[in-house]
């Protein structure tokens, strides 16, 4: 913390000397800022950003459970099966090239990280930027900055891990009224943060940005639309995961957790699309992107589980198929079960 308040202090002086300039002058330039206020500025967020994202840490030895659709799961498990075919293949041949062999064989089935542009929640990533503007000191601050990120949700449960993969109210949000899975499994990687859900925890957050953004406050009272985009802009990008770790307390009850991707940490090659329609004639378009520590080898390990919904349509052939592709793909550690929940679509 010593050297942040350093930064702090190095940060008010270059601010001082800008508003110092604007009172002499009548001019504040773009170009000060961009130069001389917003490195500082990105660096002392960064700072605080990271101390801020250690609070959201989860222990990764726990079970998390994540809802999504039989058509996901399936194709999950065939591109794991798809993977062991061609590593089969080529173990039938010597002397191969060992980085065609990785190219050919491919990465297998992996939970994917869709774009956040679409969620349901209309705040997704700009929740935090809100309520430090709904304060009435932060006016300046331009909620556009926001963009997107790729974010693969999960449900930390509250208790046992079996309750939480086969319950109502998840079934009916999340997992495709009744007709979807739930996968029980461990993420073991640092990049999983809980989300937080207002209270006491959201207020020390904001007072932690405060101590940044209240010395900004003379910049954004300027009036300069360019100037608080760039201040806006330089914020949002040294917050980084932080502001897709917040939502309203409307949503504390899915007690989620977040595997965040940042666009600037992946390439146009690492992005993918996907068209769905839902039943919807206009359909839309998604896109996500993959990582490593997703991989159904590495999340479905002993004690991990499948349990397919109270509403899925010839769920004892379903069952079976998933085990068979189970077998294929060589995934021994999960259960496969059916839900034990009567429930009917309505």
């Amino acid at each position: 913390m010593d050297e942040t308040n350093v930064n702090l202090r190095n940060l008010r002086t270059v601010v001082a000397a800008g508003m110092h300039s604007y009172e002499t002058h009548g001019a504040l330039t773009p170009e000060y800022v961009m130069g001389i206020i917003n490195p500082l500025l990105e660096k002392v967020v960064s700072e605080i950003a990271n101390e801020i994202e250690n609070r959201h840490a989860l222990d990764t030895s726990e079970f998390v459970i994540h809802y999504t659709s039989v058509s996901a799961l399936i194709t999950m498990l065939q591109d794991q099966v798809d993977q062991e075919i061609r590593k089969q293949t080529f173990d039938n041949f010597e002397n191969t090239d060992e980085k065609l062999k990785e190219l050919q064989i491919g990465k297998g089935g992996s939970l994917r990280l869709y774009d956040s542009a679409h969620s349901n929640d209309p705040a997704e990533g700009s929740y935090i930027f809100q309520e430090l503007i709904q304060s009435g000191k932060h006016n300046w601050l331009k909620q556009s900055a926001v963009t997107h990120a790729y974010i693969a949700s999960f449900i930390i449960p509250e208790y046992d891990p079996d309750r939480a993969s086969d319950n109502l109210v998840f079934w009916r949000t999340y997992g495709r009224e009744g007709e979807g899975c739930s996968l029980k499994l461990k993420v073991s990687t640092p990049k999983l943060r809980k989300v937080i859900y207002g209270g006491n925890e959201l207020e020390d957050t904001k007072d932690d940005l405060n101590l940044v953004l209240d010395i900004l406050k003379p910049l954004g009272s300027i009036g300069n639309e360019r100037i608080d985009q760039l201040l806006s802009e330089a914020v949002l990008v040294a917050l980084g995961r932080v502001p897709y770790l917040y939502k309203s307390q409307a949503y504390q009850y899915e007690r989620e957790c977040r595997f965040v991707i940042l666009p600037d940490e992946i390439t146009e090659t690492d992005i993918s699309f996907d068209y769905r329609t839902d039943g919807n004639a206009s359909g839309r378009l998604r896109h996500y992107c993959e990582d490593e520590s997703l991989r159904l080898g590495l999340i479905l390990s002993s004690g991990s589980s499948i349990t397919i919904g109270p509403c899925v349509e010839y769920r004892d052939d379903l069952l079976q198929s998933i085990t068979i592709l189970r077998r294929k793909a060589r995934l021994f550690g999960p259960v496969i079960k059916p839900s034990e929940i009567v429930y009917r679509k309505s």
